[in-house]
């Protein structure tokens, strides 16, 4: 984490995983010293009825269920169709995937798909959530959760480290 220079980096595409007699491939995977920490899953920007949230449930309902030793160490996964990228911890429910906005705007578009992987998918982004980012907590069921931060809080916080440091009031 303190020498980032010091870490092998890899992007692979369609990653094939097997567990017992399961097999899946993922479409792109972002490994960090041998470490599978990012799955993506990249659905067709061409099909009005194709969404990023398409590909998020294939993660979250078939990779997840099948291939779980994936995600033993994965720090989030994301999902695009090219229009929206959103992204989530393991088992978090769908409906609570947000999107990766580095740019104020609120909008969509293959543009800021772009901007927004090339902040989210950076190794010292993937790493720094991760380190300060990521927390466990148990709900009612006595379910383990995993819990990463939303951009706002990852920039915010950041933001107040930064002003700390620089004895800002």
């Amino acid at each position: 984490f303190e020498h980032l220079d010091q870490n092998q980096y890899l992007a692979s595409t369609q990653v094939t995983f097997r567990a017992g007699t399961a097999e899946r491939r993922a479409d792109l995977v972002l490994f960090v010293n041998g470490l599978p920490l990012v799955l993506v899953e990249a659905k067709t920007p061409v099909r009005k009825s194709v969404s990023w949230f398409d590909g998020a449930r294939q993660v979250h309902d078939d990779y997840e269920r099948f291939v779980p030793e994936l995600f033993a160490c994965n720090v989030f996964s994301a999902a695009t169709e090219g229009k929206e990228l959103h992204y989530g911890a393991v088992h978090m429910p769908l409906d609570q995937w947000g999107p990766w906005r580095p740019d104020e705007a609120i909008s969509s578009g293959l543009v800021d798909v772009s901007k927004a992987a090339q902040s989210l998918l950076r190794p010292n982004i993937i790493l720094d959530v991760l380190a300060n980012f990521t927390l466990f907590a148990t709900d009612k069921k006595k379910r383990r959760l995993k819990i990463i931060c939303r951009y706002q809080q990852y920039d915010g916080a950041n933001k107040i480290v930064q002003r700390v440091l620089a004895g800002a009031p």
